[in-house]
């Protein structure tokens, strides 16, 4: 079974998905783990002199927080349903907003 993470960026944090599944007496855990937010630098844009009116575009030295950021995962198993169980053992600031399988 494959599904989606969606999060926003705010620390990095290890999120485990627990899957308990019905008629199989098993439980799969998947470890995902979620990207902190990130800075923008202006070399990494490019040359800013290339940019309009001479000066940085890209907002350089800028922090991006709260960026909306995907991550898929896969889990093996199958049932006729499951329970799914979400856990974090780090203490950084963390936002899930959907779990897609």
């Amino acid at each position: 079974m494959y599904g989606i993470v969606e999060y926003r960026r705010r620390a990095e944090v290890n999120l485990e998905l627990v899957f308990n599944w019905l008629d199989e007496y098993n439980r799969e855990t998947v470890n995902i783990p979620l990207k902190p937010s990130f800075g923008i630098d202006a070399a990494f844009w490019g040359e800013p002199e290339k940019w309009w009116a001479g000066e940085v575009y890209w907002a350089g030295g800028r922090v991006v927080s709260d960026q909306i950021s995907f991550l898929t995962f896969s889990v093996p198993g199958r049932g006729s349903g499951f329970f799914l169980e979400m856990q974090v053992s780090d203490t950084g600031n963390y936002v899930v907003s959907r779990i897609v399988v």
